[in-house]
């Protein structure tokens, strides 16, 4: 098994990068061999122990997942709601940080989902036993939610996405099927860049969340920035936390007027 002891983290010395074309290159302490990894390459990320936290929580100083979920303690707490009573829909769980966060608030159960096979065998080298009742991974474009093995027997009351929001990887219809899963007058609690929710972005993501709130599908609750985390070169990235109830689901009028765009996994 490939482990972060084994190698060196070296950041590009390029002047510019796009936060989607970021990389770092790991070099072997053994043999000097170095290989370049993209930071949106997560499959290859999480085949090497240690990596992922490494790199994002220590040298990048990422702290979303942490902050989403306090921030929904500080709403539950203030709105008198037991997150015992939370059964939680982790949309792109990635190896696994935003459910063990959701349990260290009190959450009940927490369920996830990922694209990647990676993921869910990070999630379960890394987090504790028991953090999430079922880890799914499964491509929704071709497998409807409710198709998964026991989604039905569920109460959701709580959808999360941590960072997994605005790139263009995961088709907006994703997002909207996940969504419409959860209860009416449930939680939403996610995170996105902050030029994404701008009046002048035109991405499928931010037209559709615009259109969530005029038509009374959600109502934001919370909506509060966030330093999501550096980049390779050093500069940082904002994002905003959002906390919004959930009133009905999505018509399908605004189901298929928005599926052109799409939302993608980030970090």
């Amino acid at each position: 098994m490939k482990s972060i002891l084994n190698y060196h983290i070296k950041f590009p010395t390029e002047k510019d990068l796009s936060q989607d074309t970021e990389y770092i290159c790991l070099t072997d302490k053994k043999t000097n061999e170095e290989v370049r990894i993209r930071l949106h390459d997560y499959a290859e990320i999480y085949k090497c122990e240690g990596l992922y936290e490494s790199l994002f929580n220590d040298k990048l100083q990422c702290s979303s997942p942490e902050e989403i979920c306090n921030t929904l303690k500080v709403f539950f707490d203030e709105n008198s709601i037991n997150a015992n009573t939370i059964t939680a829909f982790d949309l792109g769980a990635g190896s696994g940080l935003v459910g063990e966060n959701l349990k260290r608030i009190g959450v009940n159960k927490v369920f996830g989902l990922d694209i990647l096979e990676e993921a869910k065998l990070a999630t379960e080298r890394d987090r504790r036993p028991g953090t999430y009742e079922k880890y799914y991974v499964a491509d929704l474009t071709q497998t409807p939610i409710m198709d998964l093995d026991g989604v039905t027997d569920e109460n959701f009351n709580l959808m999360t996405v941590g960072s997994a929001l605005g790139f263009g990887d995961i088709p907006v219809k994703v997002f909207i099927d996940t969504f419409n899963l959860i209860d009416s007058h449930s939680w939403v609690g996610l995170n996105i860049k902050d030029e994404f929710l701008s009046e002048s972005d035109q991405s499928g993501f931010a037209k559709l969340f615009r259109a969530m709130i005029e038509k009374g599908v959600i109502r934001i609750h919370i909506k509060q920035p966030l330093r999501h985390r550096l980049t390779v070169l050093g500069k940082q990235l904002y994002y905003y936390i959002i906390i919004a109830e959930k009133r009905k689901n999505l018509p399908n009028s605004l189901v298929h007027s928005q599926t052109v765009g799409h939302i993608a996994t980030e970090t």
